[in-house]
């Protein structure tokens, strides 16, 4: 990021976003949540947020890791509350543990904790699979998980 920001560009990306997200597969729900979640609050307003949140607890089972690890990164960068959401992506999450990255179990973590979700058969299965992984990990793996 350059630290630049149009107000009146993002104002429209916003708009954009709000008013087509009911067309975004997965990929793009997932990628545009992320890409958000790294703007100043007051950047990305609201509404969009909501539209993509809606929109992810329709496909949260269709996430690939990457995808789901990213979701789950950006609600608490967001604001997002939704707790339906938030539990429907902690149950995917957990039945799919052992196919994150070293990355994606950390962005997993620290998303959920951020979230307020302290589910302890979560938080054993990602404890489990960064153990499984652990053998494998370079030095940018293991600062990951941790």
């Amino acid at each position: 990021s350059l630290g630049i920001s149009d107000e009146g560009a993002l104002a429209a990306v916003g708009a954009a976003v709000h008013a087509n997200c009911d067309s975004f597969d997965r990929q793009g729900v997932a990628t545009v949540l992320w890409a958000l979640a790294r703007l100043p609050r007051a950047a990305r307003g609201d509404a969009p947020i909501e539209a993509l949140t809606r929109a992810a607890l329709d496909i949260a089972d269709d996430f690939t890791p990457q995808e789901l690890a990213n979701v789950v990164w950006a609600l608490p960068q967001v604001g997002a509350k939704d707790q339906q959401l938030v539990q429907k992506l902690a149950l995917v999450a957990r039945h799919r543990v052992q196919q994150f990255t070293p990355q994606g179990l950390g962005m997993v973590a620290l998303g959920f904790s951020s979230l307020g979700v302290f589910s302890e058969p979560l938080f054993n299965a990602i404890s489990k699979a960064a153990q499984d992984q652990a053998g494998t990990c370079n030095m940018q793996d293991a600062a990951q998980i941790l």
